[in-house]
């Protein structure tokens, strides 16, 4: 497959094919109720901040920080991360024509092997956000230190920031189609899947960047809407749709590499 550059499947037909997907068997209520619960598992952030609040009551600040930190990269490489998995293994289950049920949701804790692999794939995520909070943390803390009050700085800041999550977001986009693949061969381990991640992205460069192009103008409609669309319609749709094109990507790429070899 190495040097194939195949046509990207078309993101608007992904996102057709995952709206007429989430009307059937009350799949579109089932990945609501997920994204809800996932959601509300973000608010043990808050007790997390609370409780490095009291710690900063002491007169230990910097202490307070690296608590808050350490346990915040806690919860969300053990519980955050696998949750929202198992809310993406629903959406997959979905795609496929299961049947699935709120319970599903857990299957990331339901054994061993299972949290193991998601734990794999939590902290393909994990690092990569951390290393772009850190370096954009630096950023601020620095011109802060060296340019306090200054317009300018703060501008330039400002433009160092931006440019530094550009990059940042289009790196981590490289291994878009890593947990589509996880969850179409689940049987394989993570080091195999991410050698077929690399393969689709050689093949398919800014997949990525074109699935969330397609999605943004729903997004900001959705954002316009104080989340009520993107919650209803928007999220659901995306990790739907999500499959869908990974697989139209795996598939365009099959049938490409059997021709070349009938030929």
């Amino acid at each position: 497959m190495e040097n194939i550059k195949p046509s990207a499947p078309p993101v608007w037909q992904a996102r057709h094919d995952a709206a007429q997907v989430l009307a059937r068997r009350g799949n579109r209520l089932l990945m609501i109720e997920c994204w809800m619960v996932v959601l509300l598992s973000v608010l043990l952030y808050q007790t997390l901040s609370n409780l490095s609040e009291l710690v900063g009551m002491t007169g230990a600040w910097g202490v307070a920080l690296l608590f808050a930190f350490a346990l915040s990269a806690a919860l969300t490489l053990f519980f955050v991360l696998p949750l929202f998995l198992g809310m993406l293994g629903m959406a997959a289950g979905i795609v496929n024509g299961q049947e699935m049920c709120l319970a599903e949701l857990f299957a990331p804790f339901a054994s061993g092997r299972a949290y193991r692999r998601a734990l794999g794939l939590s902290f393909a995520l994990l690092w990569r956000g951390t290393l772009l909070f850190l370096v954009v943390a630096c950023t601020y803390g620095l011109f802060v230190a060296l340019t306090p009050g200054s317009w300018l700085g703060g501008l330039l800041c400002g433009v160092l920031i931006l440019a530094e999550l550009t990059v940042g977001l289009l790196l981590c986009l490289r291994s878009f189609s890593m947990i589509a693949l996880a969850y179409q061969y689940p049987q394989q381990p993570l080091r195999e899947i991410r050698r077929r991640t690399a393969i689709l992205r050689r093949a398919y460069p800014s997949a990525g960047i074109r699935f969330f192009s397609g999605f943004l103008p729903w997004i900001l409609l959705g954002l316009l809407t104080v989340g009520i669309l993107l919650l209803a319609d928007v999220l659901p749709r995306m990790c739907v749709a999500y499959f869908q094109y990974c697989n139209q990507m795996t598939e365009r790429l099959i049938r490409l590499e059997e021709g070349k070899n009938h030929e």
